[in-house]
């Protein structure tokens, strides 16, 4: 008996030098590897996501300020006449088209372009939002042989599109009016969409309200 039993001792003494895992020992290790992996993996996807969302939504937003910012500049500038001009102001007053005239080289003319100073421009602008292309486009010289159209933001080039693009227009005392003679306040509102991969489309506003400082003087 006790030689069966020093067999058996052996025998396990032998199982334990050999250091090998058993078939059971392995599926566990191998499933609690994928488990691992599907962690890791399921982190990193939602890491890469958040990250191309907040870099999609502040491009969008970036550019939609741009945008904003630089119809702003000029729009406050809408009926500016040193020679107190009446022919100066606003010429267009629609809800996704603004036109109005400046008088940049101060020559109590409506100028359709310039030279010297100021080349290229234009007494003539208006701002229009084409649904088509979904863009934001900025003419110059409208009516005349100087007629030019400058995109802003979005078109069929362009990843990014511009959804939507209204004007409100204020008077002197902050009260909603579609007389162009009234108008002292212009609220502009942008929308633009993008890709952003697996999140889709991403869309963001910006909304800016526009002085016209020249207007009503």
């Amino acid at each position: 008996m006790n030689q069966a039993w020093n067999s058996r001792i052996d025998t396990m003494d032998n199982r334990q030098l050999q250091g090998g895992f058993t078939l059971v020992e392995l599926l566990v290790a191998m499933a609690m590897f994928v488990m691992v992996l599907g962690a890791i993996v399921g982190i990193f996807t939602n890491f890469s996501n958040r990250y191309t969302t907040q870099n999609v939504t502040a491009d969008i937003q970036q550019a939609l300020r741009a945008a904003g910012d630089y119809m702003a500049r000029e729009i406050r500038m809408a009926g500016f006449a040193p020679l107190d001009d009446e022919d100066f102001g606003i010429t267009v007053a629609q809800t996704r088209t603004l036109g109005f005239t400046v008088d940049w080289d101060a020559d109590g003319k409506v100028d359709a372009s310039h030279g010297g100073a100021i080349p290229h421009e234009s007494d003539i602008i208006e701002y229009n939002y084409i649904a088509s292309d979904r863009s934001l486009r900025r003419i110059t010289g409208k009516g005349t042989a100087s007629f030019s159209s400058q995109t802003l933001l979005g078109g069929a080039d362009d990843d990014m599109k511009v959804t939507g693009m209204t004007f409100n227009y204020l008077d002197s005392s902050n009260n909603s009016t579609s007389s162009k003679s009234d108008i002292r306040t212009v609220i502009i509102t942008l929308t633009a969409q993008a890709p952003a991969g697996r999140e889709g489309l991403l869309e963001r506003s910006y909304v800016t309200r526009v002085r016209c400082r020249n207007l009503g003087l």
